[in-house]
């Protein structure tokens, strides 16, 4: 029986892509991030009952978080937002776009909205490091109340057999 690989052509790249963060109903693409995941967290609960030794699991809810690693200069859009809340009390609403492209491949694009996104833990208020040639970049911690998928890979329709 003849085995179907993914070809390397259709491989999705990492750094072809953007992100977008929305303020205050206006959406602004953002130049500088590095990296970001957006994760799904299922919590479970352990289920035991009489006439087995099995134990079940059931999933209980779900949790969006995420980190990002932006280019020092997106410190000023991360502060602007913990400005806002210390002077307000109030943390404003931001949602992040995650958009994949892939050229010429057949699998097309994935677009995902995180929706009702809120920082976490340590957002730096300054930087300097002589140490480094390198731009300076830092990470930031991130969850989210609601995803959805906008738009999807394709099924892959150039594919190596073998076999």
């Amino acid at each position: 029986m003849a085995t179907i690989f993914l070809k390397a052509d259709e491989l999705v790249n990492g750094r072809k892509g953007s992100v977008y963060f929305t303020r205050k109903g206006r959406r602004k693409e953002i130049a500088g991030v590095q990296s970001i995941t957006a994760n799904r967290n299922l919590s479970t609960t352990t289920f035991v009952t009489v006439g087995t030794i099995r134990k079940q699991n059931r999933i209980t809810g779900v949790e969006g978080n995420g980190t990002m690693s932006l280019n020092y200069w997106l410190v000023k859009e991360i502060n602007e937002m913990v400005d806002e809340y210390e002077t307000t009390g109030v943390f404003p609403e931001w949602d992040i776009m995650v958009v994949n492209e892939q050229a010429g491949a057949t699998l097309g694009n994935q677009t995902v909205q995180l929706f009702g996104c809120q920082l976490s833990g340590t957002v730096p208020l300054a930087m300097l490091n002589a140490a480094s040639d390198d731009g300076m970049t830092f990470d930031i911690n991130f969850s989210f109340d609601n995803s959805e998928n906008l738009e999807s890979f394709n099924d892959p329709q150039r594919v190596g057999r073998e076999g």
